[in-house]
């Protein structure tokens, strides 16, 4: 025998469990063939479940198609070919894929060792094949033409609103599809009659189906998971969110369901403990009341959940239907997506769901109602309170006191606190001040990741404004955080973020889109030296002070913007950016088109952005409005990771907003006499002179300029060439005058070895007159003209049209 034969069967089955956690179905069937002792030790991971092996994971590839094909015929290869039904024969002697038929009962029980049995219509015998005779054997289209087969589909047809859909051309392409319903409704039943006793979990296909298996709802002792698999076929039930109408079949085929889990209940009182039914991700349209009030009339038929450590959609009407009896000490996770709005309005003893979540970590639901988390408030202030008593205790001998290198447990292990650490909040519908603070002040022990979106559409209303940060204490566990107020006004107390000095992420957004300078009190400068992802958009985008960049040396993503950022069609709007002169006063500098009256000579308001931090690790820089407009090139000398750079200022008054890269705004002085200073046992050297040289970002990849930039034909090849070297996308959009194109464009004629198909070049669309006069042309012009041009690619911005530049520029 081989080494894996003389295994300890403890061992081996360890083995085994592993190879089906990770779904290695094909080393799972090659060990079949070793030895029959390896076999039958294999045979009950491989077949316990057949069907999840092949098809866990999403929708079903054509390779796992195949594979599940073959799998149904292998599982009724276990039965003798003579019990089969006439249609099932059929398909497993005569097929167009040339499949070997079985011709005898296979050797192995593979049926033996079934538990789960749930076939997906994709394992078919006949998946694939298209509704044409010409795709179909003989002897299958011969039946299929018998006065047998066509009574036998008008005493069952397909609904009408199902043909309608579908498109049939013909009466025989209905047949034709009837037939491979047949095919899957008598390969299920095949399977699962010999072996129902054993049956764990079972998915009853195509409801027309289901009092065939009411007949023998006895045999199913075992069972503890039925899905009743709901078809368009036959049944669509919740069409145009309409219930259907007492009497019609798809009222009958939904009590039908009911029946059969009563009929269960009875003989197996209490086994059964799942059901699913009327998925929502089955038809676009469904009528909520309706699919629940059928489900809880399912679920109070079965056992309440049995300490559930999840609730989400698939077990919350269970829940629901017994709400006083079950237990959710143990539920870590609460998702509400696809749950009835109503969700928070259970209430059992004056206790929310969420309260009686004794051991909930990750809290994921679209919307939170006013007040939501005040009994988690209170429970943290009466521990504070607590304590503060044992600690007035403590000062009478009444406390023991930790011993030395001893740590004191977590508070919610201690005290029972719900350590919630994951916060989700997708579409806040109302925003509110106090059940937002409410979750960082009840939950500060735990936080790790909030993260609170507001659903809009904007409003056209002044923009309201919502306080944040009162009464947060410190979140030492807090290291992402993720706020975004829509077009309420986002503003956070200067102490908030000093609780928060663990983040690594940082996102505070909301949809500022005019402001007036005088109307922003900057936020003190807060230390966030673990912090990698800072984006601010907005007003915390204009209410940030800078001092805060200089203790972010780990950032790896920088994104500040004051623009719309949330919808498509935003994508191309320009964003507002202050008169000139308005901007210059605010951060305190005299403006060459200000008046020199003693007006414009006020103390600085909002604190100067330096530009010379310096972050080792930032491969990402992202700036728009007023960030882009006052940026300073010499940033670039502390980021040497850099790889992608977007300066949008494009501004809603455009012809104010112009950006002229000049010489000064290139160069840095260096003096090498400072190297040396102060150093007395260096050798006296005479001072040398001052040198020049320009910034660089030797990573970056992608430059992307938005906005009126003027970059003039001097200044062109060391700001592009020389600033980035390895730049291979180069993004200029929303620009009305062509000047730094024709820079540009020079640029790259006079290198077209440096700038050849390698690079991408993506401009703004421009007439026809300025196309020809800068030597562009369309790239399905003729032959000649691709001949004389570049090999540089061009397109417009969003890649959608593609150009071809001229080597030489018209005549």
């Amino acid at each position: 025998m081989d080494s894996l034969s003389h295994l300890p069967i403890e061992c081996l089955q360890l083995i085994l469990q592993n190879l089906l956690d990770s779904g290695s179905l094909s080393i799972l069937a090659r060990l079949l063939t070793m030895n029959k002792h390896i076999a039958s030790v294999t045979l009950p991971y491989l077949y316990r479940n057949p069907y999840h092996l092949i098809f866990n994971g999403g929708k079903p590839s054509k390779r796992k198609n195949n594979a599940g094909e073959l799998l149904t015929r292998t599982l009724l290869g276990c039965l003798p070919l003579a019990t089969l039904p006439k249609a099932l024969v059929l398909a497993l002697i005569t097929d167009h894929r040339h499949l070997p038929p079985p011709t005898t009962a296979s050797p192995l029980d593979y049926l033996a060792h079934v538990r789960h049995l749930n076939m997906d219509t994709s394992a078919s015998l006949t998946m694939g094949c298209s509704l044409s005779t010409l795709d179909i054997p003989p002897e299958q289209l011969a039946y299929i033409r018998t006065g047998e087969f066509k009574n036998r589909y008008r005493s069952n047809p397909f609904s009408s609103r199902y043909i309608e859909r579908s498109r049939f051309d013909t009466n025989g392409q209905i047949l034709l599809q009837f037939f491979h319903v047949v095919l899957h409704q008598e390969a299920v039943w095949c399977l699962a009659h010999p072996i129902l006793e054993q049956l764990q979990s079972f998915t009853i296909p195509f409801m027309s189906t289901i009092k065939q298996y009411h007949e023998v709802v006895d045999r199913f002792r075992s069972l503890v998971t039925i899905r009743f698999a709901m078809s368009e076929k036959y049944d669509v039930p919740y069409n145009n969110l309409v219930p259907p109408e007492k009497g019609s079949h798809d009222y009958i085929v939904n009590q039908d369901m009911v029946r059969f889990v009563q009929a269960h209940a009875l003989v197996c009182k209490g086994r059964l403990r799942s059901v699913v039914c009327l998925e929502f991700s089955r038809w676009g349209s469904i009528n909520m009341e309706y699919a629940d009030g059928i489900r809880r009339d399912i679920f109070q038929l079965l056992p309440p959940l049995s300490k559930p450590t999840l609730l989400t959609k698939d077990n919350w009407v269970q829940f629901s239907a017994h709400p006083e009896s079950t237990d959710l000490t143990r539920v870590r996770e609460f998702v509400s997506e696809g749950m009835p709005e109503s969700w928070g309005d259970i209430m059992f003893n004056n206790r929310s769901p969420l309260q009686r979540c004794r051991s909930l970590e990750r809290l994921d639901v679209d919307n939170i109602h006013a007040r939501t988390f005040k009994w988690a408030v209170q429970e943290k202030r009466d521990l504070d309170r607590t304590d503060r008593s044992i600690a007035i205790g403590s000062c009478h001998g009444h406390r023991g006191t930790l011993m030395l290198e001893e740590t004191a447990p977590p508070l919610h292990q201690t005290h029972g606190l719900v350590p919630l650490e994951v916060v989700k909040i997708r579409r806040l519908v109302a925003p509110g001040a106090d059940d937002i603070n409410d979750i960082f002040f009840a939950f500060s022990h735990s936080l790790m990741d909030v993260s609170i979106n507001t659903r809009i559409p904007v409003s056209l209303n002044p923009p309201k404004s919502i306080q944040l940060g009162q009464g947060w204490i410190d979140l030492p566990n807090l290291t992402r955080l993720s706020l975004n107020l829509g077009s309420n006004r986002l503003v956070v107390e200067s102490e908030a973020l000093f609780r928060c000095s663990n983040l690594t992420l940082l996102r505070l957004r909301d949809l500022t889109l005019e402001y007036s300078c005088q109307d922003i009190v900057p936020c003190p400068p807060v230390k966030l030296d673990q912090l990698d992802f800072l984006h601010l958009s907005g007003w915390p985008a204009l209410t940030f002070d800078p001092a805060t960049l200089s203790s972010t040396t780990r950032l790896t993503y920088l994104s500040i913007q004051v623009r719309p950022w949330r919808y498509e069609y935003f994508d191309q709007a320009p964003s507002f950016i202050p008169p000139v002169v308005e901007l210059d006063r605010s951060y305190g500098f005299q403006s060459e088109s200000a008046s020199t009256t003693d007006d414009w000579m006020l103390e600085m308001v909002r604190p100067l952005w330096t530009w010379d931090w310096h972050f080792p690790l930032l491969t990402s820089l992202s700036l728009s409005s007023e960030f882009a407009f006052l940026f300073e090139f010499k940033m670039l000398s502390g980021c040497p990771a850099l790889r992608t750079m977007t300066l949008d200022i494009r501004s809603s008054t455009s012809e104010e907003h112009t950006r002229c890269i000049v010489d000064e705004d290139l160069w840095i002085t260096t003096d090498d006499n400072a190297n040396v200073k102060g150093l007395s046992d260096q050798p006296s050297t005479p001072p040398s002179q001052p040198t020049t040289e320009f910034f660089c970002a030797p990573a970056l990849t992608q430059l992307e300029l938005n906005g009126e930039w003027v970059i003039e034909n001097d200044i062109m090849p060391v700001f592009l060439t020389g600033m980035f070297p390895r730049v291979t996308d180069v993004y200029l959009n929303g620009w009305t005058s062509t000047t730094t194109v024709e820079s540009l464009l020079e640029l790259v004629r006079a290198m077209p070895l440096r700038y050849d198909e390698t690079v991408s070049l993506h401009i703004s669309e421009f007439s026809h007159d300025d196309m020809d006069r800068l030597g562009i042309v369309d790239y399905d012009e003729d032959e000649d003209d691709k001949r004389d041009a570049l090999s540089i690619n061009i397109s417009n911005y969003d890649n959608s049209v593609h150009y071809l530049l001229l080597k030489y520029l018209p005549e």
